[in-house]
């Protein structure tokens, strides 16, 4: 799942998480976002998690 998070600082992060049963699992994790993972969020349907 793609997932767009934020720092203690605010800043954002692009993650690629998995849920676990009791956890999240972080694939990937990179700041800032980039140009192509902020046009794929735009186009996802929203969901809170």
């Amino acid at each position: 799942m793609l997932v767009l998070g934020f720092d203690s600082n605010s800043r954002p992060i692009e993650m690629f998480v998995a849920a676990q049963e009791d956890a999240w699992v972080i694939y990937h994790a990179m700041t800032p976002p980039t140009k192509k993972f902020l046009s794929a969020i735009k186009r996802a349907p929203r969901k809170e998690i």
